[in-house]
C-alpha cells in the first residue's frame, strides 16, 4: 500500500513539473509540495519502523514519541501549540493541516530518520514537512528546571518557524532566508539574539555569499548575518513584508523580484543598508 501511494505521488510530481513547464521560477514552487509529501511519508515510515514509537495528537500537531519521553509529552504539546499560536500571530499565518513532529530519544535514530550527517548534534531539525526534536531529557542536565529551559532554549519555536517558511514559500528560498526568519522570530518572541559577542573578521557576509556558500561559511557568523538581514527588514518595513516576500516566492518569483515587488528596493540595496 505504501509503495503504491509513493508511485501515485511520483506521478503527481511529474504532472506538477509538466504543468510548470519552462517557467523555471515556478518549477520548484509547483513541484515541491508533491516532493515534500513524498519525503514526509518516507520519514514517517522510517520512524514507524521503530515499534516503540507511540503517537499523540493535539489540535495542530501529530507527535510521535517513545515511552522514555512520555513524561515530557505534555510539556512538548504545550510548547508546540504555543509556538503555533505566537508565530501565527506574528506572521499572520496558521497552517490548516496537522504538523508531524517526532521526539527522538536517540541521536542515532534522529540522524538516520532525517538523513543527517554523522556528528550532527542538532537539538532540532525541520525537513520536508516534519519537525524532529531531540528529547529534552538528553540535552537538559538541570532536570529541576527542565520545563523553564525547554520553553526558553528549546528548538520547537525555531523549527516550527522553518515549517511556516517552507509552507508559504513552497520550497523556493535559500537557506539563509529561512534561518534568518527563524532567528528573527526567536528574537521577537523569546528575546533571544543570535551571535552576540561574535565579530566578523572581514566584515559581514554578502547576500550573494550567503546564497551560494552558506554551508561553507563560518556557521555562527553566517547565521548571525542572516538574522541581521531579516531583523533589518522586520524593523524597517514590518514583519508582514517578510511574509509578503515568502508569498511571492511561493508563487514562483525569484528572490530579487520578490524583494523589489514587496519592499520596493533591490536585494542588493537591502544587503548594503542592513550592514
Amino acid at each position: 500500500m505504501r509503495k503504491a501511494f509513493d508511485i501515485f505521488l511520483v506521478y503527481l510530481l511529474i504532472c506538477a513539473i509538466a504543468y510548470a513547464g519552462i517557467y523555471s521560477g515556478k518549477v520548484v514552487a509547483t513541484a515541491y509540495p508533491v516532493y515534500k509529501l513524498i519525503q514526509q511519508s518516507r520519514i514517517v515510515s522510517k520512524v514507524d519502523q521503530y515499534n516503540e514509537y507511540k503517537e499523540v495528537q493535539t489540535k495542530h500537531f501529530i507527535i510521535k514519541y517513545t515511552d522514555a519521553d512520555a513524561k515530557y509529552i505534555e510539556l512538548i504539546e504545550r510548547v508546540a501549540e504555543d509556538s503555533y499560536n505566537r508565530v501565527g500571530r506574528d506572521m499572520g499565518y496558521y497552517p490548516t493541516k496537522k504538523i508531524n513532529m517526532v521526539v527522538f530519544h536517540s541521536r542515532t535514530v534522529m540522524r538516520e530518520s532525517l538523513s543527517l550527517p554523522k556528528g550532527d548534534d542538532a537539538m532540532g531539525v525541520y525537513l520536508n514537512g516534519v519537525i524532529g526534536i531531540l528529547s529534552p531529557g538528553l540535552w537538559i542536565a538541570d532536570k529541576k528546571h527542565i520545563d523553564e529551559i525547554f520553553w526558553k532554549d528549546g528548538p520547537v519555536l525555531h523549527e516550527y518557524t522553518h515549517f511556516v517558511v517552507d509552507d508559504i514559500a513552497r520550497g523556493n528560498y535559500p537557506i539563509w532566508l529561512t534561518e534568518g526568519i527563524a532567528l528573527n522570530e526567536e528574537f521577537r518572541l523569546n528575546n533571544y539574539k543570535w551571535g552576540e559577542g561574535y565579530a566578523y573578521k572581514k566584515g559581514p557576509y554578502s547576500i550573494k555569499e550567503l546564497t551560494s556558500d552558506f554551508n561553507r561559511l563560518d556557521e555562527v557568523l553566517a547565521y548571525k548575518r542572516s538574522f541581521e538581514i531579516l531583523n533589518y527588514i522586520s524593523n524597517k518595513y514590518g514583519n508582514s513584508k517578510i511574509v509578503g516576500i515568502l508569498k511571492k516566492l511561493g508563487a514562483g518569483r525569484t528572490l530579487d523580484s520578490a524583494f523589489k515587488d514587496v519592499l520596493g528596493v533591490s536585494i542588493d540595496a537591502v544587503d548594503i543598508d542592513s550592514r
